[in-house]
């Protein structure tokens, strides 16, 4: 049973030994954990900062390719209407054979 008291003794000095360098050490974690969290929130903000240009840049360049596509299209198409109305046949000899082709097409499909 002594040997009991022995242990439960060397535990208890070597728990009030912890609680001592702890103490002694508390404030030393404390600056530790403060300088670690301040750091992270720099990283934290540097990050966010950066990803903030990234998106307004893929926002900018979106926009640029969106109207370039639309004025690209825009100019086609005002084109074809030029052209339609100078060679309206053509387009109206095209859009027929389109026609019969898409019909054919369709058609040979539908029966089986």
């Amino acid at each position: 049973m002594s040997e009991h008291i022995t242990n439960v003794e060397k535990i208890s000095e070597a728990l009030q030994l912890l609680d001592e360098v702890a103490g002694e050490e508390r404030s030393h974690f404390q600056e530790i954990f403060k300088n670690g969290y301040s750091h992270l929130k720099d990283a934290i903000l540097a990050t966010e900062q950066a990803v903030e240009g990234s998106l307004s840049q893929t926002r900018d360049k979106a926009y640029a390719a969106a109207r370039q596509a639309r004025d690209y299209s825009v100019d086609r198409v005002k084109f074809v209407d030029a052209h339609a109305h100078e060679k309206p046949w053509v387009y109206v000899a095209a859009a027929g054979i389109f026609g019969l082709l898409t019909g054919y097409i369709f058609g040979r499909n539908s029966g089986r």
